[in-house]
C-alpha cells in the first residue's frame, strides 16, 4: 500500500514551505515528512484545489512559489530513490486558461474528468443534508448536478437551514461566501 499525504491548498494561504509545514503540523518539510513516514514505500502527494493558485480565479496566485519549491523537494527525493507521485486536482477551466497551471502538466499525465451527478444522486445528497423537503425547482436541481455546485450549496445551507433562492453558479458562490 502507498503512503498518501493530501493537501488542500485553498484554505492554507501560506507564503513559504516552512509555513506550509508548520500549518500542517509537521516538524520538517512536507516531502521529508512523507518519505520518512513511509520509508521505502511508494508515496503520493495529493494537491487538492490546485486551481487556488490560478491567476484566473485569483484566490491565491502568490502561493505558486511555495508550490514550485515543494516540487523541487519532490524531485530531490526522487533523485534519492524515493517513489513519489504528485496528483493535482483542479477545475478544467483553470487548467485550460492559466499557462502557469498547464506548465505542470507532464506529457505522461493522466487526466480524469468527473461527470455530472444524476438527479437521483443530487436528491440523495439533499435528503441527507436538508431536514424536510428541499423545495428546489428543476433548474436549481440541474445546477446542483455539478459536484462543485452541490458542495457549495451544502456548505452554505447546513442541516436544517432553508435554502436561499439561487438562479445560477454566481448565486451559489455568493451564498457560500456569505455563510
Amino acid at each position: 500500500s502507498a503512503g498518501i499525504l493530501a493537501i488542500r491548498l485553498d484554505r492554507l494561504g501560506v507564503e513559504s514551505s516552512a509555513e506550509l509545514s508548520s500549518r500542517l503540523g509537521l516538524s520538517g518539510s512536507v516531502v521529508h515528512a512523507l518519505v520518512n513516514a513511509y520509508q521505502g514505500q511508494e508515496t503520493a502527494l495529493v494537491i487538492d484545489q490546485f486551481d487556488a493558485l490560478s491567476a484566473l480565479s485569483g484566490r491565491m496566485p502568490g502561493m505558486m512559489d511555495v508550490f514550485e519549491k515543494l516540487l523541487v523537494e519532490v524531485r530531490g527525493a526522487r533523485r534519492e530513490g524515493h517513489v513519489i507521485h504528485v496528483v493535482l486536482a483542479c477545475r478544467q477551466v483553470d487548467l485550460d486558461h492559466d499557462h502557469r497551471l498547464r506548465a505542470f502538466q507532464a506529457p505522461t499525465a493522466v487526466k480524469e474528468f468527473f461527470d455530472e451527478l444524476s438527479l437521483e444522486q443530487v436528491k440523495e445528497v439533499l435528503a441527507k443534508f436538508i431536514n424536510g423537503e428541499h423545495g428546489l425547482n428543476e433548474r436549481q436541481l440541474e445546477l446542483l448536478r455539478t459536484p462543485l455546485n452541490l458542495w457549495l450549496f451544502c456548505e452554505a445551507h447546513p442541516t436544517g437551514a432553508s435554502p436561499q433562492a439561487f438562479r445560477n453558479e454566481h448565486d451559489l458562490f455568493n451564498s457560500y461566501w456569505q455563510y
